[in-house]
């Protein structure tokens, strides 16, 4: 063929019934859409896992810090020590160098008792002395100077008392008027005067500053209210270099993270690894050996972690989604040859070779891919504005598939003997890829990730194979009518029997399967946590709650039991070989097992509350690997008695947080020892149907009532599990990839009914020469459906339940769930409402069929057939 006839043909083809070559183009966009969006949303939920984490730490946990016994050394000492530090900033690299603040220090002397102030409540005055060359920057001076730096040692051992600056409110707090003297005597152990003097005040000029974090009692003092000793008052005191030099006992040094909001989960690995490398030895500044420490390592790690594993996940769970939509293009792509046989017939009779023709429809494929493509990375990157790297490959791959799918589909399908190698071959790799994940679990390895893809592509062979022998009992039962569109309908589902359509509906049932089961996994372990946290729908904790304020609680209205804990420690459980300290945790199992019905996750033993026999126990599991169980002695202050073992666990859900418990019945204890009770932790089940205004007020009629200082609303902990960000990624990947997967196999079924179409319309000009009825279209078309439709719900649902349960055994979830990971698929509603929504839209497409069915001009068949 010449250029120009070839020019003509692809023209021709283009233009010829353009919306078949549409659904090329659409699932061009909706792959490269996924493989572009996906990366980018997985970026910016590791960004917001990164950015939460650090969130949750204070400035002195971010912060690298250092704390070393002794002072600096050296001429310009101060100077010198931060001119060093400045040094190990420097030598940390990128990009921790960017995220480390100006190094800070001070050095402080030992707190020093004040003289007490005349008719004044403070009876334990303090100071602390101590000198940080930054401490001007952050203060106004409001009364008074700055402490004398030309003042020497000497002067000061003839005599001249030691100044000081204080905060204003220190000052106020200590009743010390600037220029006055108060007695430190812990001065003459440096052969000083006794005297301090108060020379100025200052307040923050920006008490948010991390720096106030770092240097305690400076901003303001720190008060320890006693009713019984007395309120102590302990406030810094800033006094020339000189002096806090010479009186100093240690030095602080700090590095603010202060660029911890810029840190990208792209960076934070090699971040990680210049932070160990900053802490794991001691580093030379001024004359001293400072150990940086930061509480920052450790929730960037787990970050990385999280996020790694949810990358993992992600691949993992849309594989099946890019099978739907590799179905999808199959089925498009037999579409297209189908509008555009004719064009290559002529091809063929003017001498076209088969690869001429492949290579047209790949420019054919290319030209339709391409927009479709650009479209998809385009959404994507709009969809992801605050992603900042954009991964070309994977789009371009996919885009690229279109035209090589399309090129291939020329010529037809594989001889019998081939496609069954291909098929043996798909299926083996299917079932090493799922022996590989159940042995090694979920990793970062391609053939691991695609084995959604591999057991969708295996489903969908061993339906394709199977689907006779149903079909042909479909078409026997139509039979049996007396009409003859059932037949029709039936007989034509029966000769088409091919892979694309019935892989495209399993893998549409099976990744919806998936998503819901996955969504529900996470929300059961996560309500699972809650129940082990918080042991109730509310848990107290604080002072000793006394017999009143117990029967205060049950009088709250929305409270509907309650179950009070006491722990005493020390105890000890005993057995004929050995002896362990542990915990005796006092409870009544009545009132435990009332408060706890509703957890399926563990049930109170019902002879921990019996009133006679033996006194039942739930022991820890860590106490249970030294004494055994069966019949121990637990010893209490005031006797012991005989426990018999009814229960080992590794937690009681609420009661206590400890590992070495032995849960026993309150009153039984109390009875055998004397033992003192004093509860300090409160379970207390409130009312289902309170409303979230009407639990906050019974929470916190139940705080008044008991004076408790720190409470866990069962429900805020699962509303703030499920606001974390590693969760919200989670759960954003399962619904991209539900609904991804929902519109490949929407397009795979409707690519499919188009290509029907033209066997539809010879089946209706049959039916028109017999004699056929009104409605012989819908019933076609039904019938046409029934038997693929219920082949794909069947096959799609064994898919999914298989990939649901291979994914919580392989998956760890506990990073998602925050404990550890659910262990069995939770199939319940949401698999239901996969069903029913796959049944709707088989409804749907059969009522589309026979809509276009019934357009069929007849007349206008039997002219052409003529």
């Amino acid at each position: 063929m010449t250029r120009r006839p070839a020019a003509g043909a692809l023209r021709r083809t283009l233009l010829h019934t353009p919306r078949a070559g549409a659904l090329l183009a659409v699932v061009a966009f909706l792959a490269a859409l996924l493989v572009t969006a996906t990366p980018r949303v997985l970026d910016q939920v590791g960004d917001d896992v990164l950015a939460h984490r650090l969130g949750t730490l204070t400035p002195t946990t971010s912060a690298l810090v250092a704390e070393a016994v002794g002072r600096p050394t050296g001429e310009d000492a101060m100077s010198g020590l931060l001119a060093d530090l400045q040094q190990v900033r420097a030598r940390a690299g990128e990009p921790v160098r960017d995220l480390l603040g100006e190094p800070q220090a001070r050095v402080v002397g030992t707190d020093m008792a004040l003289d007490q102030v005349p008719e004044h409540d403070v009876r334990f005055p303090t100071l602390r002395l101590a000198h940080a060359p930054a401490l001007p920057e952050h203060v106004d001076l409001v009364e008074g100077r700055w402490p004398d730096a030309a003042v020497t040692a000497a002067e000061h051992a003839a005599g001249a008392p030691v100044e000081v600056v204080l905060s204003q409110a220190g000052a106020q707090r200590l009743a010390w008027p600037v220029g006055t003297d108060r007695e430190a005597a812990e001065l003459r152990v440096w052969g000083l005067p006794t005297a301090v003097r108060l020379v100025g005040t200052y307040v923050a000029r920006d008490p948010a500053s991390t720096f106030w974090a770092h240097a305690s009692a400076s901003a303001a003092p720190q008060v320890v209210e006693d009713l019984d000793a007395g309120t102590t008052v302990l406030a810094a005191g800033y006094t020339s270099p000189e002096v806090a030099l010479g009186l100093a006992q240690r030095t602080e040094v700090w590095l603010d993270l202060a660029g911890a909001a810029d840190l990208r989960i792209a960076e934070a690995e090699l971040a990680a690894g210049q932070l160990r490398g900053l802490t794991a030895a001691g580093q030379p500044a001024g004359g001293l050996t400072v150990r940086l420490a930061t509480g920052a390592l450790e929730p960037i790690e787990s970050a990385v972690a999280d996020v790694a594993t949810l990358r993992v996940v992600g691949g993992f769970v849309l594989a099946g989604p890019l099978a739907a939509l590799g179905a999808a293009l199959v089925v498009a792509s037999r579409l297209v040859l189908q509008r555009r046989a004719q064009v290559l017939d002529v091809m063929r009779a003017r001498g076209a070779s088969g690869w001429q023709r492949r290579s047209l429809m790949a420019l054919h494929g290319l030209v339709l891919a391409l927009p479709g493509g650009a479209l998809g990375v385009a959404a994507g990157v709009a969809l992801t504005p605050d992603a900042a790297a954009l991964p070309l490959a994977a789009p371009v791959l996919t885009t690229l598939a279109v035209p090589a799918v399309l090129a291939g589909s020329v010529g037809g399908r594989p001889d019998g003997r081939l496609r069954l190698v291909l098929e043996l071959a798909a299926l083996a790799l299917a079932a090493l890829a799922t022996f590989l994940v159940l042995q090694r679990g979920l990793r970062d390895d391609p053939l691991l990730l695609a084995t959604p893809a591999l057991l969708a592509l295996a489903v969908g062979i061993v339906a394709t194979r199977v689907a006779p022998v149903p079909l042909r009992g479909v078409l026997a039962l139509a039979r049996r009518r007396t009409d003859a569109a059932p037949v029709l309908g039936a007989a034509g589902a029966a000769r088409e029997t091919t892979l694309a359509p019935l892989l495209g509906m399993s893998v549409g049932v099976g990744v919806a399967i998936l998503a819901v089961s996955l969504l529900a996994s996470v929300r059961a372990g996560i309500e699972e946590q809650s129940w082990f946290a918080t042991g109730a729908d509310l848990r107290v904790s604080g002072p000793v709650m006394s017999p009143e304020a117990l029967d205060a609680v049950g009088d709250v209205p929305g409270v509907t039991a309650l179950a009070a804990v006491s722990e005493v420690n020390p105890a000890q459980v005993a057995s004929p070989t050995a002896q362990v300290q542990a915990r005796a945790v006092l409870v009544d199992g009545e009132a435990l097992a009332q408060v706890q019905s509703g957890f399926d996750g563990w049930s109170v033993p019902a002879s921990l509350g019996r009133s006679d026999g033996p006194v039942a126990a739930v022991l820890a599991q860590a106490l249970e690997r030294t004494t055994g169980a069966g019949t121990l002695r637990l010893v209490v202050d005031g006797g012991e008695v005989d426990v018999e073992v009814a229960d080992v666990v590794a937690a009681v859900p609420g009661v206590t947080r400890t590992t070495n418990f032995v849960v026993v019945d309150r009153d039984r204890l109390v009875e055998a020892t004397g033992v003192a009770e004093a509860p300090r932790v409160l379970l207390v089940d409130l009312d289902d149907d309170l409303s979230a205004t009407a639990r906050h007020a019974a929470t916190a009629g139940v705080l008044a009532a008991t004076g408790a200082v720190a409470h866990d609303l069962r429900q805020d902990v699962v509303e703030r599990r499920l606001a974390d960000p590693t969760v919200d990624g989670l759960r954003t990947l399962l619904l991209v990839s539900l609904a991804t997967g929902v519109l490949g196999a929407v397009v795979t079924v409707a690519a499919a009914q188009v290509v029907a179409a033209a066997r539809t319309e010879r089946t209706l000009t049959v039916l028109a020469v017999l004699g056929g009825r009104r409605g012989d279209a819908w019933r076609v078309a039904a019938w046409e459906l029934v038997g693929p439709a219920a082949l794909g719900l069947v096959a799609g649902g064994a898919l999914g339940v298989g990939l649901a349960t291979l994914a919580t055994r392989a998956i760890d979830l506990g990073g998602f769930v925050g404990g550890s990971g659910a262990t069995a698929p939770a199939l319940g509603g949401g698999t239901g409402a996969v069903v029913v929504g796959f049944v709707l839209a088989v409804v749907a497409s059969v009522a589309v069929s026979g809509v276009r069915a019934s357009r069929v001009d007849v007349t206008a068949m039997l002219r052409e057939e003529q």
